[in-house]
């Protein structure tokens, strides 16, 4: 218990401060102001500004108020927050325009990012020459630009830049080397290339750091089988089993609550003195509207970031995987992985709340069926096809028939937990799926045991 500094009086009172950090006990003269009050509570609860003080009951205190001015009766318990308690709530203010993806321009720098893409693989393709060179450098141009702090497009124009310089990588590396370092190499520059857009200050931190993490990791998967001399299958599976989980894991993780979101007005008012008055109901939680829409904003931006980036590598994993593949058990495991994450990533694409992040998720589920079809296709007897064709025509009458009802009403718990299961059983299926795709059950059966 420690004393304020304060115009000499002989009376003084025993307040009872709770706020973030914490309860103190502070003896004040009477003739002390509230805000000296607010400032010692900050000072020594290490705050990085003075809180608003608050009665139990919900009544704001004036700063320019002196203790016996406000009514302080010795024992008198306060609330130390920034959130003011009034009833009747301020207007929120003007919903600031999102300078990721602001609707069609984000839908262009989108296509921007994949034409650059395109680029960067047919580059690979090309011989050694003029034009070779010009692609590499309107490709590397092009990241160098997109990564500059200036312009009112910065947030849309940093977020494509890492696809750019990726595809420049890759143009540069794959003449060279492999489909798996090729992809290696350029996973790493495109993560480079966010992280020097994030130390300029540009853009949106959170794409970037997805950017930074994604280029990462795919770095890592592609290129530890490279270095190990392991069979690419491997490396191709790893990356369509981390698109599938990145799908269903990253929602959860996204939405961090900082812990000064919310406040407890009951909870921190318990103590010797209030446990002597009459119980009441307990006060509801007071939120902060502006840290609150921080926070989804944040977390609205990571689940879109990463439901966009699923989409090319699993879909380019998927296809090096079936291309790749020539031994029957290995076709077998990757067909069966690649249909199975399609059909996870459709299903995960139900949780999403965010138009963009469920359209990439759709989208990407839809392309793994597609290239499996494909595959299938090109391989499959004629009499295969006829009756594959009219299966997949009554499913899909069935499909639509359950859509139709499903959007008339037919919505239910029972709908919800049936597709949990069936997105967890799923995910569970890819990861079976993946020991035979990737080689380790042949290696396995081929072990030399016994004599």
């Amino acid at each position: 218990m420690s004393a304020v500094a304060s115009p000499a009086t002989t009376e003084t009172v025993v307040l009872s401060i709770h706020g973030p950090s914490g309860a103190i006990d502070l003896v004040v003269p009477r003739g002390v102001r509230l805000s000296d009050i607010s400032v010692e509570y900050a000072l020594r609860a290490r705050l990085y500004a003075a809180p608003r003080l608050h009665r139990l009951d919900g009544g704001t205190l004036l700063p320019n108020q002196t203790v016996a001015e406000a009514g302080l009766a010795p024992g008198t318990v306060l609330v130390a927050s920034w959130v003011d308690p009034d009833p009747q709530p301020a207007p929120l203010p003007a919903r600031q325009p999102d300078p990721v993806t602001p609707g069609v321009t984000g839908i262009l720098f989108a296509g921007a990012g994949m034409l650059g893409a395109l680029a960067g693989w047919l580059g690979a393709t090309l011989e050694q020459g003029t034009t070779y060179v010009v692609t590499i450098a309107l490709l590397a141009g092009a990241a160098l630009f997109g990564v500059l702090p200036t312009g009112r497009l910065q947030g849309p124009r940093t977020a494509t830049a890492p696809a750019f310089g990726a595809a420049a990588a890759f143009a540069l590396v794959a003449p060279d080397a492999d489909l798996l370092t090729g992809v290696a190499v350029a996973a790493l520059v495109g993560a480079a290339t966010a992280a020097v857009a994030r130390a300029l200050g540009g853009g949106q931190p959170t794409v970037q750091a997805v950017w930074m993490v994604g280029g990462c990791a795919v770095f890592v998967v592609a290129g530890v089988p490279v270095l190990a001399g392991a069979d690419p299958g491997v490396a191709w599976t790893l990356l369509v089993v981390l698109g599938v989980l990145a799908a269903r894991w990253v929602p959860n993780l996204a939405v961090d609550v900082a812990d000064g979101a919310l406040l407890e007005v009951d909870r921190l008012a318990a103590n010797a003195w209030s446990a002597r008055e009459a119980p009441r109901a307990p006060e509801p939680r007071q939120c902060d509207a502006g840290l609150a829409e921080a926070v989804l904003r944040r977390g609205r931006r990571i689940v879109e970031a990463t439901a966009l980036g699923v989409l090319p590598v699993t879909v380019g994993a998927a296809v090096a995987l079936l291309g790749g593949a020539s031994i029957d058990v290995d076709l077998v495991g990757a067909r069966a992985l690649v249909g199975l994450a399609g059909a996870a990533l459709l299903l995960a694409a139900r949780n999403q709340r965010h138009a963009r992040a469920r359209a990439a998720l759709r989208t990407s589920g839809v392309l793994l069926w597609a290239v499996l079809a494909i595959e299938l296709a090109a391989q499959a007897a004629p009499w295969h096809l006829a009756v594959t064709s009219g299966v997949a025509l009554l499913l899909g009458v069935l499909v639509v028939g359950i859509a139709i009802a499903t959007g008339h009403g037919w919505r239910s718990v029972a709908w919800s937990r049936w597709a949990e299961v069936a997105e967890t059983v799923a995910t569970a299926l890819v990861v079976a799926a993946a020991v035979v795709s990737s080689g380790l059950f042949r290696a396995v059966w081929e072990l030399p045991f016994g004599g």
